[in-house]
């Protein structure tokens, strides 16, 4: 069997490309580790909270296909597991968190309890305006770029968008309608 091939969906992750189980008859062929791997695909981007239709664009498939992957018992309980790992995960990073907070909150204590009064006036302003959410914005970064675009480049940028469309076949060619005997088209 080939090697998948894989393409950078809309929202910047690796998917795989459009499936083409179709073989030269015609037949469809269906490979159980990749229709497995389809359907992880599918359930790991409804557990990231993408609607279904999106989830069938992103993967090449059908919003039925979405909704029948989703739905199955096997997707469902797929899905259970994968967003109790999740959860379970988020806990023990909020646990982490919370001993590392008693921890800085003890060395700032230190630090006010100490004698260096410079020390003391930046550990009480860190306390006060950090993490008592005070500090207002301190830098407002933008980069701001201007540029004049002539007409005859905005035509060569179409032109070769429409030649990688058409080259890529995202793009249909449509015959000109036949003018009425009136003129009109």
């Amino acid at each position: 069997m080939s090697e998948v091939t894989r393409r950078q969906s809309l929202y910047g992750f690796e998917m795989r490309a459009t499936d083409h189980r179709r073989n030269e008859v015609g037949r469809k062929t269906h490979d159980p580790k990749q229709l497995w791997q389809s359907s992880h695909e599918i359930l790991s981007l409804l557990l990231l909270g993408h609607k279904e239709v999106d989830v069938a664009r992103l993967v090449g498939v059908t919003p039925q296909t979405v909704s029948n992957i989703a739905n199955s018992t096997l997707g469902m309980a797929k899905l259970s597991a994968m967003r109790q790992d999740r959860d379970k995960q988020t806990i023990d990073v909020s646990k982490r968190a919370a001993e590392l907070y008693e921890k800085a909150m003890i060395a700032y204590e230190k630090i006010l309890d100490g004698s260096d009064d410079k020390l003391k006036k930046e550990t009480a302003d860190t306390i006060i305006m950090d993490i008592g959410g005070y500090r207002s914005p301190t830098k407002i970064q933008g980069q701001f770029q201007g540029q004049v675009v002539h007409d005859h480049v905005i035509s060569d940028l179409v032109s070769r968008g429409r030649e990688a469309a058409r080259a890529n076949g995202m793009l249909v060619e449509v015959p000109k309608q036949i003018e009425n005997k009136e003129g009109e088209k």
